[in-house]
């Protein structure tokens, strides 16, 4: 962010002295650190520029609420966050008044507000109490006082003397020591005899002399220093001697090494053997070697384990192989070869081929010959496309770099009866990436880095640093436009005389620009209602008049409005002023400018947006189609680094732009993800993963049916993980029986902070479930339409279509939908807006079973009090006289944005059913003192007597705990019985919905939800629901223990143990089946030295 001018006024008591004692131990505690106790009325925010990138934060409203933390030293500090405003608190130590702290605006920075004089060396507690403006807590830090003591104990003991592990080394470990400040340890070797040697400070307690001579005395003792300042020194422990043993000139038994499994083929292109486990007093290792010298065996090398898998080999072939072992002396004594024994690769698998970075698509396409991309792949399995057996094509470990969209068209797909699968081979990572590696970096100014484009590349919009999550483009400080309007956030916004301001704006003059001669290369991120934040592209700007010019329009009118609406606010992006602090940059005229966050050796920049496209290939994607491309799938594949597409306007030919769902939230069939089926069917994604991007993740646009996205992770993506956009109204409901589930979403609209995880727009019929979503700034999930009460203004406001804008495909309304809009002759005013709602295509979509966290959480970024307000979830638009459902979902940590609800279920959202919902920890309030409301649902059909029913929405049976509690619904017409609040009983449930509570009761259970696992507050839910089901008449459930394990059983190799190198080896398991989710656990069993366990994971793959 921009720096600001701040100003800093303290205010003394009389005989209060702040002085600046020098430390010798200074001791910093994060604002999150568990010692610090925090009133009620604090939250935790992420805070970017602050001390480890968070702050607690008491807003203006909250007088008097207290932070305090205990500490022994001798001087304290406090650090605050440094913002937009002035922020007030009173300090205390032990109970005492010391004085009134006030810090003013700043340049979103980790400031030290306050600073103690000398205190006694004993217990202190520091307190602040809030008095005025937002106080925002970054840190305490205190001084230890000068460190005098040494570790204990002193002198220095051993807990394991010295002793001789063969002819050449000695072993010994120290007592661990204790010290607040950590411990190193010496181990010196005294008796001077040859090849002895001491260790050095180390911070192991344990320490092996090596390559000392055999039949020969050696002794050592050992201290220990703390790691203050002062490194206190403790006294020398007691000398302890050990004597190596005599030359060893033996081998390990058996001799000659046996064979405790022959060489056995596992596939068609690996085989496995195992020696007989050796026996030497210095330790075992093995070789395996290869005999036949037939193409593509190997040998081992010498390594620890006693068993070896040799894979690349060729299908059909024999390869043989002996075994020798040899032991960990000075002598390394060797064995007799073991006898030679041979073993015959499988046939290779029909229509089984495989990919590897630095193949040729020349190639055969076999394990030992494979082709090098995607796009060769595709090309080369054509002919094999008969409608017979299906096609799998394995794609090694690597990278894989991505130029231009890669097409799968109808000469590309599969039938019901060939299906075509592009996958990762069993136990590899390869890697699908657009990105291009930035080298040449030069100093620009100050911690400001540059360096020029890769060639071929003009311009980004992500930049990506590989030690990081997320690089976020340069922002200046926000500013209120100068515009004002009285008319509220949305008007006027149809009629012509309307869309000027939302293609222009003007700053204050109390804002200071960036250097405007780069204008047209920034963008302008602005939040033009509570519930929208465009990022849209600047054209020119009038330093005179202080307009901004936009290439493309924002959704609403650019300006301040006043009265009960949110407040305008803006930031340019992408300028070189705005880089302040560490990760942040811009690209300007073919440069990077970078303040670096972890180095500049590994940054990228990608070269597309769209890496994949599944499409059949007509244009317009409103016009019917004969046959969608299907039958391809991808699995284990992870995709990275595409840039954000940028939505384009064009005024000369408004219809010529692109079309966005409702409010901007997401852009309709363009390649704004990695991975996008189009005019698409019967596909799967199953087990990739779309990670630090600067678009989506995958696409189902126009035409989509039968697609399933499953057991993906989705993290750190500019804009959704998962987007569904279907055809403009009235063009058919073809986007429909789509599925999303068990699936991981973090940290997604990082670029486009609206971007919901999962969204649906003018799509039907589809099942999301058993997703887990964590950090959103909006909404997590939205399903919409358009609304007929707007597709009227074609009708009423004598308007061009364009005005209406991009937005609820407004653009792409067929004749029909329109006329039936505007038709009141036959239905009525209102009653023909809600008869067009026939073509809206959002219904019968089945929210079920989802978990969901921090999500909303975007206010952090605002200055006033309703910013970014929404609904964690958020729906409108239904379809005439049909059903959405959202069920049996749990929301857990959720404190969003002030007057943000639960689920907002906007205007035309009738029968909706929100039932059997989960909420604990959920803090929906209005900004103030006084709970929000968490289900708002608009019935306008009845507000308007058009009789469809006495009750057109549903609410029932949904469980609250710890969660503020205002009124569950706002609206009309909505039946609400059955509801709980474990808090205080209000409401308090009916016996009619007691086999409702039940089957909550049983969700709750040990791995029925996704996420963590058990999930916070999941337990204390059940205890208190199962008292409710009790005094209901009903049976509490039993959360059963499953008997089964899972298949198959006894477990199978997918791919068997293969040494990677010298000192690592890989595996995989057969993914195994359980309705309760599986588990995996590798077991070393040789014992020998190095060797572990993997533990209990979720990955079927690990590498000791």
């Amino acid at each position: 962010m921009r720096k600001n001018i701040f100003q800093l006024m303290l205010i003394f008591v009389a005989g209060v002295i702040v002085s600046s004692a020098s430390a010798q131990n200074w001791i910093k505690i994060n604002d999150n650190d568990a010692g610090i106790s925090y009133s009620s009325n604090w939250k935790y925010i992420s805070a970017s520029g602050a001390y480890m990138n968070d702050a607690h934060w008491c807003e203006v409203m909250y007088v008097g609420e207290t932070a305090e933390y205990t500490f022994t030293g001798t001087q304290v500090r406090i650090y605050v966050y440094r913002f937009d405003d002035t922020q007030s608190f009173d300090v205390y130590i032990d109970t005492q008044f010391q004085q009134n702290v006030s810090v003013g605006s700043g340049p979103n920075d980790s400031y030290m507000a306050w600073e103690s004089g000398t205190l006694a060396n004993t217990s202190h507690t520091i307190q602040i109490v809030t008095v005025s403006g937002e106080t925002h807590l970054d840190a305490f830090e205190y001084d230890e006082g000068a460190d005098t003591d040494p570790p204990s104990p002193d002198p220095a003991t051993w807990a394991s003397a010295p002793a001789a592990q063969g002819d050449s080394s000695i072993s010994m470990t120290a007592t661990t020591g204790s010290d607040p400040s950590g411990v190193q340890y010496r181990f010196d070797e005294t008796s001077g005899n040859p090849g002895g040697s001491d260790s050095g400070w180390q911070t192991s307690p344990s320490y092996t002399d090596s390559g000392l001579n055999a039949s020969t005395q050696y002794c050592y003792r050992v201290r220990m220093r703390d790691q203050s300042p002062n490194q206190n020194t403790g006294s020398w422990s007691t000398t302890n001697c050990a004597t190596t043993t005599s030359p060893d000139t033996y081998p390990p038994t058996p001799d000659p090494a046996t064979w405790a499994s022959v060489p056995t083929a596992g596939s068609d292109s690996s085989i496995s053997m195992t020696a007989t486990t050796a026996s030497d007093p210095s330790g075992v290792e093995y070789y395996f070697m290869e005999t036949s010298a037939n193409p593509g065996g190997s040998d081992s090398g010498w390594q620890d384990s006693a068993s070896y898998i040799d894979t690349g080999l060729n299908p059909s072939t024999q390869y043989c192989y002996e075994v020798q072992a040899r032991d960990k002396s000075s002598n390394k004594n060797l064995t007799a070869w073991s006898t030679n024994e041979c073993a015959t690769t499988l046939a290779e698998a029909p229509n089984t081929f495989y990919v590897a970075p630095g193949g040729n698509d020349s190639g055969a396409g076999t394990i030992g010959d494979p082709w090098a991309t995607l796009a060769g792949a595709r090309d080369n399995i054509r002919p094999l496309l008969d409608g017979t057996d299906d096609i799998t094509v394995y794609f090694r470990g690597g990278t894989y770099t991505f130029t231009d969209t890669v097409v799968f068209g109808l000469s590309d797909d599969g039938t019901a009866t060939q299906s075509i699968t592009y996958a990762a081979y069993p136990g590899e990572t390869p890697i699908f990436s657009s990105l291009v590696q930035v080298t040449g970096w030069s100093t620009y100014s100050g911690n400001i880095m540059q360096a020029d484009l890769p060639g071929g590349i003009s311009s980004v919009r992500y930049l990506q640093d590989s030690s990081e999550n997320w690089l976020p483009r340069s922002a200046t400080a926000y500013f209120n436009p100068d515009q004002t309007t009285s008319e509220g956030n949305e008007g006027p916004m149809y009629e012509p005389d309307g869309q000027a301001p939302k293609q222009t704006t003007q700053y204050p003059t109390s804002w200071t620009p960036p250097d405007w001669s780069s204008a047209s290369q920034y963008d302008l991120r602005i939040s033009t209602t509570a519930w929208s934040v465009n990022v849209i592209p600047i054209s020119s700007v009038n330093s005179s008049t202080r307009y901004i010019d936009v290439a493309t329009p924002a959704t609403y009118p650019m300006k301040t409005c006043y009265g009960d609406c949110a407040p305008c606010e803006a930031w340019v992006l992408n300028s070189i002023d705005g880089i302040d602090s560490a990760g942040e940059w811009a690209c300007l005229n073919g440069t990077i400018y970078l303040y670096p966050a972890s180095g500049t050796s590994d940054i990228y920049v990608p070269a597309i947006t769209e890496f994949i496209s599944v499409d059949e290939g007509t244009a317009n994607g409103n016009t019917d189609i004969t046959t969608p491309v299907q039958y391809i799938n991808f699995s284990g594949i992870t995709f990275t680094g595409g840039d954000f597409y940028m939505r384009y306007y064009d005024y000369n030919n408004p219809l010529n732009s692109d079309v966005t769902s409702q409010h901007d939230w997401g852009i309709v069939d363009r390649p704004a993800g990695m991975l996008r089926f189009r005019n698409a069917a019967n596909c799967t994604v199953d087990g990739c993963t779309f990670t630090k991007s600067g678009g989506g993740g995958v696409r189902l646009d126009r035409y989509a049916q039968n697609i399933t996205v499953t057991n993906c992770e989705f993290s750190y993506l500019g804009r959704e993980a998962v987007s569904l956009m279907g055809r403009g109204i009235g063009y058919g409901d073809v986007s429909k029986n789509n599925e999303v589930s068990y699936n991981n979403m973090i940290a997604t609209g990082r670029e486009k902070w609206d971007a919901p995880a999962i969204n649906l727009s003018q799509s039907s019929n589809n099942w999301i479930h058993h997703n887990f979503i964590d950090d959103t700034h909006m909404s997590a999930i939205i399903f919409t339409s358009s609304r007929g009460v707007y597709l009227a203004y074609k009708c009423y406001e004598d308007s061009d279509s364009y005005f209406v804008g991009a937005e609820c495909h407004y653009w792409e309304c067929h004749p029909t939908a329109v006329a039936t809009s505007c038709d009141q002759e036959t239905y009525g005013y209102e009653e023909a807006k809600i008869e067009s709602h026939k073509y809206m295509y959002n219904y019968n979509n089945n929210i079920e079973k989802n978990v969901i966290t921090d999500a909303h959480n975007g206010g952090q970024f605002f200055h006033n009090s309703v910013s970014l307000t929404n609904g964690i979830i958020y729906t409108s638009g239904g379809k005439f006289d049909e059903t959405n459902y959202l069920q049996l979902n749990y929301f857990y940590d959720c404190d969003p944005a002030p007057n943000t609800q639960l689920l907002y279920a906007d205007t035309y959202m009738d029968h909706m059913h929100a039932n059997k919902n989960m909420m604990h920890n959920v803090q929906i309030g209005n900004g103030s003192t006084e709970a929000y409301v968490l289900f708002d649902v608009f019935c306008n059909w009845q507000d308007w007597n058009v009789q469809h029913g006495n009750q057109q929405g549903y609410v029932n049976a949904n469980v609250e705990q710890n969660s503020s509690y205002g009124s569950y619904t706002y609206g009309m017409y909505i039946n609400t019985d059955g509801n709980i609040d474990l808090d205080d009983n209000n409401p308090n449930g009916s016996a009619t919905f007691v086999n409702d509570y039940e089957e909550i009761y049983s969700t709750l259970c040990p791995g029925e939800l996704p996420g963590p696992d058990p999930l916070p507050g999941a337990s204390a839910m059940q205890t208190d629901l199962a008292s409710k089901i009790t005094s209901f008449g009903g049976t509490v459930p039993t959360c059963t223990q499953d008997q089964d394990p899972p298949t198959p059983d006894p477990m199978t190799w997918a791919s068997v143990p293969t040494a990677d190198d010298q000192d690592s080896i890989s595996m995989t398991a057969t993914t195994a089946s359980d309705p309760s989710g599986v588990e995996y656990y590798f077991d070393e069993t040789t014992g020998g030295p190095g060797g572990s366990d993997s533990g209990w994971q979720d990955s079927t793959s690990y590498t000791d």
